[in-house]
């Protein structure tokens, strides 16, 4: 494992970044997670600029993982989904570095709070989203994941400033 200095940054998806967007490596648990197909995000983010904003996770010009950021103002509701990281580059606090980089993004945007989903029996998931100041709802989405938000003023307990 290198011993990176540079930040992480949240970068829109742009023809530039598409190669290194294609290589991100899956593991089998995250495939099982990932419930939106790569190329459906990058036509709503490249060509409609709707409600979804895929944001790619880099260090310089390497992609790391990838977040969507969804938004819908009608309803103020602020969502994360998907939200994947290479799986060469896990455990090097990128996700949560990127987290606080997107919930930071939201805030400042006017979010009271920022929610995303969990597969049942992702555990590693709900502990680092717990670690992070998420708490579970009561709702869920889809068929059965279990919704989980972050309000701003946790957020800001935890020493991020939107």
């Amino acid at each position: 494992m290198s011993m990176e200095t540079t930040a992480v940054t949240l970068e829109r998806l742009s023809p530039g970044w598409l190669a290194g967007y294609y290589g991100i490596g899956i593991t089998e648990e995250q495939q099982a997670y990932v419930t939106i197909r790569k190329a459906g995000l990058i036509r709503r983010d490249l060509f409609s600029w709707g409600r979804v904003r895929l944001r790619l996770i880099c260090r310089g010009r390497e992609v790391l993982g990838y977040l969507g950021m969804w938004i819908d103002p009608r309803i103020g509701q602020f969502t994360i989904a998907p939200f994947i990281i290479d799986k060469r580059h896990q455990r090097e606090g990128i996700g949560r570095e990127a987290l606080r980089l997107a919930c930071g993004e939201f805030f400042a945007a006017g979010a009271p709070r920022v929610k995303l989903a969990v597969r049942p029996g992702n555990e590693a998931a709900e502990a680092f989203y717990t670690k992070e100041g998420f708490r579970f709802t009561d709702e869920i989405w889809g068929e059965k994941d279990r919704v989980m938000s972050l309000e701003k003023d946790r957020f800001e307990q935890k020493g991020e400033t939107p």
